[in-house]
């Protein structure tokens, strides 16, 4: 049913949406769009402003001011105007100090190799660091890694328990993607009963005004579930509890 990436052609679209509720516009991109469109000042002052508000704290060891200067560093790069050469030093500094979205963030450059070389094993570091505190967003990417065998050999269970640790906090993408696990027996036991709970949690978080994929995919498994399995799983849904 899935592809190399765990995801069946069906359920991509769910996990392109379920992404989007994870991962949002950074307040830097939202902050720089908007006052660029202003356009009283060239967006090249702007980012230099915003660096020297921030170096002084960000040089005296604050891991917030550390990583903004980072995101300063990196956009200027993005839009061509710098290189952005600062940037790895300084969301280094902010992820040594235990601050989880430059963490997330290394992972990531890393995943992507931009702007130095692809690395996953130094992805899965950065994700474990920030997972091992509880972070939904690096225990789904930890998960990704073991699932697609990147950086580790491939380990079904380790990403079903990666995934575990952010559904149970209450994580639609985590809760879609351990549904899909149980729905194939990867890592877990093949078991439908858990598969329709899981979907049916995250189906409970998606928007009221658009088509509910997640809730299409939980109604499709009922085609194999027996009534009493479908009562299950419908109880085990009105129960749970984020933990």
């Amino acid at each position: 049913m899935n592809n190399r990436f765990g995801l069946s052609p069906l359920t991509v679209p769910v996990a392109v949406f379920l992404l989007a509720l994870v991962f949002v516009a950074s307040p830097l991109t939202l902050h720089a769009a908007q006052d660029s469109a202003d356009g009283d000042v060239p967006l090249a002052d702007q980012i230099e402003r915003e660096k020297a508000q921030v170096l002084a704290d960000a040089n005296s060891g604050n891991a917030d001011a550390q990583y903004r200067l980072a995101e300063l560093e990196r956009f200027e790069r993005t839009v061509g105007l710098g290189a952005g050469a600062d940037a790895m030093v300084w969301y280094g500094r902010a992820a040594d100090q235990g601050h989880t979205d430059a963490q997330i963030t290394l992972a990531r450059i890393y995943i992507d190799g931009d702007g130095v070389r692809q690395d996953y094993v130094l992805a899965g570091e950065w994700y474990r660091k920030a997972a091992d505190q509880g972070n939904a967003v690096a225990q789904i990417g930890l998960g990704d890694l073991y699932r697609q065998g990147l950086g580790f050999p491939q380990d079904y269970e380790s990403a079903a328990l990666w995934y575990r640790r952010a559904a149970d906090a209450g994580n639609a993408l985590a809760q879609y993607d351990l549904a899909d696990l149980y729905i194939d027996g990867n890592g877990v036991p093949r078991d439908l009963v858990q598969a329709h709970m899981w979907l049916d949690l995250a189906a409970g978080k998606w928007p009221s005004d658009q088509v509910n994929l997640v809730a299409q995919i939980r109604d499709w498994i009922e085609q194999g579930m027996t009534e009493a399995e479908i009562e299950e799983s419908e109880s085990l849904a009105r129960d749970w509890e984020p933990r």
